[in-house]
């Protein structure tokens, strides 16, 4: 598209002006920027819809400024996120409909851009992809990340029913501890605590095996490559091989098994107890 170094200004066969900036190796545009705010309003314009908030910032790149845009719904209580949610799906469609013409090839892949939902001061984001994640997984992230922020900022919304406050709480992470002790990793010569990640898709909090195996009592041998990635290990006399394939479902098929394995499932596999420290952050793995 451009063959000098430099700042330009296009106009494309739609009418949309839009900023670029070229190094040698790097092309900076925001030309999707534009293509999100046009089929935004258009979808406004369409469904007359009033709720839609639209926001326009501008970064400054090399002293060029270049668009930010950003839209959302606001929203009075909690209860209103799962059909907030629905509506902004709707318009990531019409979206991802309209741009699919027009990003046609691997170079101008389908934007990627972050709707929001606004309660109080809090700001949730759901996201573009509406193929693998739905309208059940992105209701699920706002929940947790609303409640996760209210345990954070040590606020009380009487808004929110006394069951979510105890299914939703989902803390990012926890310090994984394998019978009472903490497991660490040497990184750049420095001993760091291992965490468990908790997914929304697996429903569970999750971990990577190659990290405890060492510390767990009832394997009976393990072997690593010479990279440090764990191959296999022997359990009941039984020797398993590790398959990333699996990795996605946390399944278990015959003798092989995933890297990641959610904590009811190490549990359950291993015969281990998964004890949570909700005020410590800690997960004790007795195993």
């Amino acid at each position: 598209m451009l063959h000098l170094i430099g700042y330009y200004r296009f106009k494309d066969e739609n009418g949309i002006i839009f900023n670029a900036y070229k190094t040698k190796a790097i092309l900076t545009t925001d030309y999707d920027q534009f293509l999100i705010k046009k089929f935004v309003n258009e979808y406004i314009e369409k469904e007359k819809k009033k709720t839609i908030i639209c926001k326009e910032e501008f970064d400054n790149y090399n002293g060029y400024e270049f668009l930010k845009f950003s839209f959302g719904i606001k929203i009075n209580d909690y209860s209103q996120i799962e059909e907030t949610v629905k509506e902004l799906m709707e318009v990531n469609s019409f979206i991802n409909k309209k741009a699919k013409k027009i990003f046609t090839s691997a170079t101008m892949p389908v934007p990627i851009y972050y709707p929001e939902i606004y309660l109080n001061d809090f700001v949730g984001k759901i996201g573009h992809d509406i193929k693998y994640y739905d309208d059940e997984y992105y209701t699920k992230k706002i929940k947790i990340d609303y409640i996760n922020y209210l345990h954070q900022n040590n606020i009380e919304d009487v808004n929110v029913p006394n069951e979510d406050l105890l299914d939703y709480y989902k803390p990012e992470e926890f310090i994984v501890c394998v019978n009472g002790k903490n497991v660490k990793i040497n990184r750049n010569n420095q001993d760091i605590n291992v965490f468990s990640t908790y997914s929304i898709k697996k429903g569970d909090y999750f971990i990577q095996l190659h990290y405890i195996i060492k510390n767990m009592k009832n394997v009976d041998d393990y072997e690593f490559n010479q990279s440090g990635k764990l191959l296999s290990f022997i359990y009941k006399g039984q020797k398993y091989i590790l398959d990333p394939d699996l990795n996605l479902k946390s399944e278990i098929k015959g003798n092989k098994v995933p890297y990641e394995w959610t904590i009811s499932k190490l549990a359950e596999f291993f015969d281990a107890e998964a004890k949570y420290d909700y005020e410590n952050k800690t997960i004790n793995l007795n195993i």
